[in-house]
């Protein structure tokens, strides 16, 4: 059966930023019972296999959240084709995703763009103490919270199509 809704969260590494995001959306459709959406995630200069940073797994458990034993997916051509929608850590994210696939430019949105924060990108916490990571973690808890009546207005469009 064909999902209503595909997201593709990006950042750099795909080791902190977008893996948090996927995991904290999953959480809030779960918790929201909303069903029938894919969420995934992929890094623009990933090292694929490379495990998730151990900052980002102890911010997710501190927010009840399980992000450990995943592994890290290089953003391609297949990901971004397969993605109804595509959210960015930052401008230059959305950039580059839009430079080398130009046909997800209208499907491509930096987070807070989408949630309707505008507040700009959302900080690598790379080389951060472990409370960097928890702020990131709870910017993007933030992000998805507000985005969540946007994304409820796709599905239910997307569902009356069908």
């Amino acid at each position: 059966m064909k999902k209503d809704l595909s997201i593709l969260f990006v950042c750099t590494g795909n080791t902190c930023r977008s893996p948090l995001a996927e995991t904290i959306l999953k959480a809030e459709l779960a918790r929201r019972e909303i069903g029938n959406v894919t969420v995934s995630s992929a890094g623009t200069d990933a090292g694929a296999g490379t495990g998730v940073s151990r900052y980002a797994v102890a911010a997710a458990k501190r927010m009840g959240l399980v992000l450990r034993g995943r592994r890290a997916r290089a953003l391609t051509r297949g990901r971004t084709v397969s993605a109804d929608l595509i959210l960015t850590m930052t401008e230059a994210q959305r950039q580059t995703v839009t430079d080398l696939w130009p046909e997800a430019a209208g499907r491509t949105f930096v987070i807070s763009e989408f949630s309707g924060t505008h507040r700009g990108g959302v900080r690598d916490p790379v080389g951060g103490s472990e409370q960097v990571y928890l702020d990131c973690a709870q910017v993007l808890a933030g992000e998805v919270r507000k985005m969540m009546p946007r994304l409820r207005g796709i599905l239910r469009q997307r569902r009356g199509r069908k």
